[in-house]
């Protein structure tokens, strides 16, 4: 990483530590699946059932989408904030991170009766996936990875929408030109996750992913000094999909 000489012109922040660099990346969306599992124990044998899932999503650094901001004389970035793993949060202003509920810390296998544990399983997609196992049930062993009998397994379906959500769509993209800051923001795509169990349909929802649709460039004008006093902008990113969430 390059290592930026601290002054008064340019101070780069990450979330909660000073930074080396003002390189970042966008993320990609990835997802997570919480199975909430049964344990029943009788006589010394454990039998395991699956009760629910539920998902989530999250953000990861795409290794495809490493920027570097420009910080110097010519534009107005004081500072940039980053996530520990250097996801863009903010420009000019701290940004926030989304919390990830975790699953429930793991329990000791009672001596006798029933409870309940939870079990997570992470993908990243990447275009359409075609009924991918992610996990199968082992009455005697618990969950698996992978698939097993077919009906004891969960299979995950998506399509891509080939839907591009831009919800700035005032905010000029794509013109950076010349004298431009390098800051720039993912036009996540619509996709449609589908659960199964066997072929039994559990859940199915649409959401928008970090590495569908495309990458935009801010327009040079957002941190650009003028002649005049340049107004000051400041940027948030969700750190999930790394969409605009607020540009003023």
């Amino acid at each position: 990483m390059k290592k930026l000489i601290l002054s008064a012109i340019a101070v780069l922040f990450t979330t909660g530590a000073m930074a080396q660099s003002n390189d970042y990346y966008l993320p990609k969306t990835g997802i997570s699946f919480i199975f909430e599992v049964q344990r029943d124990v009788k006589d010394g044998n454990v039998d395991y059932s699956f009760i629910s899932v539920r998902s989530q999503s999250y953000g990861i650094p795409d290794e495809t989408k490493h920027y570097e901001a420009v910080v110097d004389k010519k534009h107005t970035i004081n500072y940039i904030s980053k996530t520990a793993d250097g996801i863009l949060l903010g420009v000019n202003t701290k940004g926030s991170e989304d919390k990830i509920a975790a699953p429930k810390p793991a329990k000791a296998l009672p001596k006798a009766g029933k409870d309940t544990i939870e079990v997570e399983y992470r993908y990243v997609p990447n275009g359409d996936v075609k009924r991918y196992p992610i996990c199968h049930l082992s009455e005697k062993q618990g969950v698996l990875s992978g698939e097993g009998v077919a009906d004891s397994t969960y299979y995950i379906t998506i399509k891509d929408e080939k839907e591009v959500y831009d919800p700035q769509a005032t905010v000029p993209l794509n013109k950076a030109g010349k004298d431009n800051a390098n800051i720039l923001v993912n036009l996540p795509g619509k996709i449609t996750l589908t659960i199964e169990k066997g072929k039994r349909l559990v859940a199915s929802h649409e959401f928008y992913a970090g590495q569908y649709g495309r990458v935009e460039a801010l327009d040079k004008q957002y941190f650009l000094k003028g002649k005049k006093k340049s107004p000051k902008y400041s940027l948030e990113m969700n750190p999930k999909t790394g969409e605009i969430r607020l540009l003023k």
